[in-house]
């Protein structure tokens, strides 16, 4: 193999990890978005929920809040880390149609 060809791969390797770098790139800067987003959005909203409810309707709410915070913390648990493999998983398989190997 000559010289030539050893660059031709090794330079193909690089745009290949240029372009995943990208994309994480990319990818993390949505997700960080997001994430700060969603949290002012919650801020936002909290204040004008505040500002919107009564006195005994602010009390249930709290009331219906701490038991679903409870259920979700408890959730949590069972099994260990769901969630995430779920959101990994079944977005992963749909797009490579192995949906055969999602146990439904």
């Amino acid at each position: 193999m000559t010289n030539s060809g050893m660059n031709d791969k090794n330079g193909h390797k690089i745009n290949n990890i240029h372009k995943e770098l990208k994309i994480l790139a990319k990818d993390s800067f949505y997700s960080i978005l997001y994430i700060y987003g969603s949290f002012i959005s919650l801020l936002f909203i909290s204040f004008f929920k505040a500002r919107l409810i009564s006195q005994d309707a602010w009390n249930n709410l709290i009331l219906a809040t701490s038991f679903i915070s409870i259920v979700l913390l408890v959730l949590t648990f069972f099994p260990p880390g769901l969630e995430n493999t779920l959101n990994y998983y079944i977005p992963r398989y749909n797009s490579l149609n192995e949906k055969y190997k999602l146990k439904i």
